[in-house]
């Protein structure tokens, strides 16, 4: 039985560079500053760091075509996927580039220039204080929202193998030392994006669904993406060197473990379209865990874009 952890989300909610997450805003306790001889010395960040450091070559310059998949389709297509028909009216009256359609049920965000989606239906929520029935499989709530996402026409190679969680409700008697589960509410099913051999992070969807197989709640970020044009690849001594710095100015103790990887992150947090590749490292130094990010490309000279 899995359960819900922001600290699962450490590598999917990147969005700028450089970036540091702090713990607090993760939900995790905070962080108290490593002081005397705890605190980690340059020389040995430069060996974490340079352990952790993945290679790269020019593959990492070139994304083929990202499809913009949101044009494809329309927030009546939405609707007959998701088997909402009370939402049907709302979207035949709403004026043409409309944005939110809402019944007295649900609510659909749907932004087909940046490939947002957002939904959610009260009346296929959860009520705990009753008997709940027992949830579908996680194979089977997998295979649902595999099935919406393809349908809605996001790229079937883009989909990373869903990670499902499980939403509970439960509590204690007082003096309880142990929480008694109440029920399984929520399967959580979340698909995160890739572009090649590269995750694309911030780029993911969610379903939430119940345990009739309805999707209660829909969350797609997924836009067209591209890189800067005329980026050339940086020397690998100085990504390490940007990494040790920001580890110090971070006072990262001496029991840290650093671990690295490659993905593809937004240039500007503002613009999800133009992404970066970038290393990303996640930096486990209890009791504050934060993350990361280098680019390994940069504009070329002369080049002020």
């Amino acid at each position: 039985m899995n359960k819900i952890l922001d600290s699962n989300r450490l590598l999917s909610a990147v969005r700028c560079l450089p970036l540091l997450v702090a713990a607090a805003s993760l939900g995790l306790p905070a962080a108290s500053i490593a002081q005397g001889s705890d605190r980690a010395s340059r020389e040995l960040l430069v060996e974490l760091i340079g352990k952790a450091t993945p290679s790269w070559d020019q593959r990492v310059l070139t994304i083929s075509d990202s499809q913009a998949w949101a044009p494809q389709t329309t927030p009546q297509r939405i609707s007959d996927l998701l088997g909402d028909r009370d939402l049907v009216d709302p979207i035949g009256r709403a004026p043409d580039g409309a944005r939110l359609f809402q019944s007295g049920n649900a609510v659909l965000r749907f932004d087909s220039k940046v490939g947002a989606l957002r939904y959610v239906n009260r009346v296929r929520a959860v009520d705990a204080s009753r008997e709940v029935a027992p949830l579908i499989g996680i194979e089977e709530a997998q295979e649902r929202a595999l099935r919406t996402l393809s349908a809605l026409g996001l790229p079937p190679d883009q989909l990373i193998e869903p990670r499902v969680a499980t939403q509970m409700a439960g509590g204690g008697r007082t003096g309880s030392q142990s929480m008694e589960v109440k029920a399984e509410l929520y399967r959580l099913v979340t698909v995160q994006r890739r572009l090649g051999d590269l995750q694309v992070l911030g780029s993911e969807a969610r379903a939430v669904i119940n345990p009739k197989g309805e999707i209660h709640r829909l969350s797609v970020s997924w836009p067209q993406v591209g890189l800067p044009p005329r980026s050339r690849l940086v020397n690998p001594s100085a990504v390490v060197e940007q990494a040790v710095e920001a580890l110090l100015n971070q006072n990262t103790s001496s029991r840290a473990q650093v671990r690295g990887r490659l993905a593809y992150v937004a240039k500007d947090p503002r613009n999800p379209s133009m992404v970066v590749p970038a290393v990303v490292y996640a930096v486990i130094d209890p009791p504050t865990p934060f993350i990361v990010t280098i680019p390994v490309a940069e504009a070329e000279e002369n080049d002020d874009k």
